[in-house]
C-alpha cells in the first residue's frame, strides 16, 4: 500500500452496537498476522552510483523499522526516474518487508491521519502522501500484554479500517498494528478507541469519542494506552 511508504533521500461489515466491542471469530483469534510494510529507495548522484544509493536508502528505511534484509523483497524496480545530460541522475526500487520486526520500543503511538480517507496506523505515513496527523488515539503494545488482542489494517477499496479480526471480515488485510487491551483493564491508564462511519459515502475511522464525533459508531476496537 503506497500510503505506508517512506521516501528516503529527503526518506465492511458493520461491527455491532454503540456499546458493543468488535470481537473476530474464534478461528481469526487463533492466528496473528505478520507487519507487512513497503519502503521506497530513491537514489540520486553519479548515475552508476544512484542505482545502488536507492537500494541503500530502501534497506536503510526497513532496518530502522526492525526488519532484516532476508525479510525484504524487491517488488519494483529498480526503476530509471531522471537522467540529466552531466551523466547525473535518480533511480528509484520499492522493497516490502514482512514478518517480525526486531522490537526495540515496547509500545508505539496509533495515530489517526487524514488525507483522501482517514487512516489510523502505528507507522510511519510521509505528509508527501497528502495524509497529515490527526493526534494519537494512544499507545499500542509492539508485543503480546496478557489481556491485549492484535489490532490490524484492512482496506476495503481505497477504504482503509482498523480491525481486531486477522481476516479482515473478509476485506485485503494491509498489516498488523500492535496490541490492544480487549476489556478496560484495572490499574492501566488506558482511552478507549472507537470504530466509526461516516453517515455520507461509507468511509471508516478510529476515534476516542464515545459518540464518534458526531457520525455513526460500529463498535469498541479496545482501550489504548495513555
Amino acid at each position: 500500500m503506497g500510503l505506508l511508504r517512506r521516501i528516503a533521500g529527503s526518506v465492511l461489515l458493520v461491527g455491532g452496537l454503540l456499546a458493543a466491542t468488535i470481537t473476530p471469530s474464534a478461528a481469526a483469534t487463533a492466528a496473528v498476522g505478520p507487519v507487512d510494510l513497503k519502503f521506497i529507495g530513491i537514489g540520486s548522484g553519479p548515475d552508476n552510483l544512484a542505482y545502488g544509493y536507492a537500494f541503500d536508502s530502501a534497506y536503510y528505511q526497513a532496518a530502522g523499522m526492525g526488519f532484516a534484509s532476508s525479510q525484504c523483497r524487491v517488488i519494483a524496480g529498480p526503476y530509471h526516474m531522471l537522467q540529466l545530460p552531466s551523466g547525473f541522475g535518480q533511480w528509484g526500487v520499492e522493497i516490502r518487508c514482512t514478518g517480525e520486526p526486531s522490537v526495540t520500543a515496547p509500545t508505539r503511538n496509533l495515530v489517526r491521519y487524514l488525507g483522501s480517507e482517514h487512516m489510523s496506523t502505528t507507522w510511519n505515513v510521509l505528509e508527501a502522501d497528502g495524509y497529515h496527523s490527526e493526534g494519537s488515539l494512544g499507545r499500542l503494545y509492539t508485543t503480546p500484554v496478557a489481556g491485549t488482542r492484535p489490532l490490524y489494517m484492512c482496506q476495503n477499496a481505497k477504504d482503509t479500517f482498523t480491525s481486531p479480526d486477522v481476516n479482515c471480515e473478509g476485506k485485503t488485510y494491509v498489516t498488523r498494528l500492535g496490541w490492544i487491551y480487549s476489556a478496560k483493564p484495572a490499574n492501566v491508564l488506558t482511552k478507549l478507541v472507537r470504530r466509526c462511519r461516516t453517515n455520507g459515502p461509507l468511509e471508516h475511522f478510529d476515534s476516542n469519542s464515545n459518540t464518534c464525533e458526531g457520525q455513526d459508531a460500529e463498535g469498541i476496537l479496545g482501550y489504548a494506552l495513555l
